[in-house]
């Protein structure tokens, strides 16, 4: 074998192995947080989005730990660098570099986004959309800010909790109009506040988006991102991502390789 040949060899070796042994190196743990989404981010820290998190960090010798707060709190926690990043965050242009930092690979599609109220409280959401809930009392997860997104163009009376249990039993004491939230975690999140939705009614109000990890603004989150971003194109390549999320009983629409593109 010649030494020509030997140099390419190692080489190559050496370029594929690429962030995850080189970059990486330098980083030894990480600390993610979220809001706790059954399925997704689960206390005990299974979940989907922790086990893709992990896929993509503990290979490349990072330790991950993640911790369920509510999601105002997580922001803050991410804004002020107390820990590296956010899972399931939208992709804010304005806060890119400022805020938050954002790699290129998504993490997910959110479920679409759903108002939750009595039967008959409000009339012709389905064709008038937003529109449909102006003047009413209308409430969300503190942090989700909605009226600035979803509701910035609709005037509402805005209400928000940091517990959705509390805010379905206020939702059915009388006390707001409608809540909205993601169906997948409205009905959880009612049958343990103990409260029948047979009465209640269900309907779309934006088609989901892209969600990110949205990384502390420092040194140590241009590492994370180098990494997340390689490691996700190969689980992506791989089929890996695909079989993780299968694994959590999600389909193509979470993690089809068609969604999965830079922005």
């Amino acid at each position: 074998m010649n030494k020509l040949f030997i140099l390419c060899f190692f080489t190559l070796a050496f370029g594929c192995i690429g962030i995850s042994s080189g970059v990486a190196a330098e980083v030894k743990e990480m600390t993610i947080v979220c809001e706790e989404w059954e399925g997704y981010t689960n206390k005990d820290g299974t979940g989907v989005y922790w086990e893709v998190v992990k896929t993509i960090f503990q290979p490349a010798g990072i330790t991950v730990t993640t911790k369920v707060v509510p999601w105002k709190r997580a922001e803050s926690l991410v804004e002020t660098q107390t820990v590296d990043a956010i899972a399931g965050d939208y992709y804010y242009k304005e806060m890119d570099g400022k805020d938050y930092m954002y790699p290129k690979w998504h993490l997910s599609v959110e479920d679409d986004i759903t108002a939750l109220y009595k039967n008959g409280m409000i009339e012709n959401l389905e064709n008038l959309g937003v529109k449909a809930l102006f003047g009413k009392e209308v409430a969300w997860i503190r942090g989700y800010d909605f009226d600035q997104s979803l509701l910035k163009d609709v005037a509402v009376k805005k209400n928000e909790f940091t517990n959705l249990g509390n805010g379905i039993k206020m939702l059915n004491f009388g006390r707001v109009d409608v809540i909205i939230d993601y169906k997948t975690t409205l009905v959880p999140a009612a049958k343990e506040a103990g409260v029948d939705l047979s009465n209640f009614t269900f309907s779309l109000v934006q088609p989901g988006n892209k969600l990110f990890v949205a990384f502390a603004n420092n040194n140590k989150a241009q590492v994370l991102i180098k990494v997340f971003d390689e490691r996700m194109g190969q689980l992506v390549q791989s089929g890996e991502i695909e079989a993780i999320y299968k694994k959590w009983g999600f389909g193509p629409e979470k993690f089809g390789k068609d969604r999965y593109e830079p922005q």
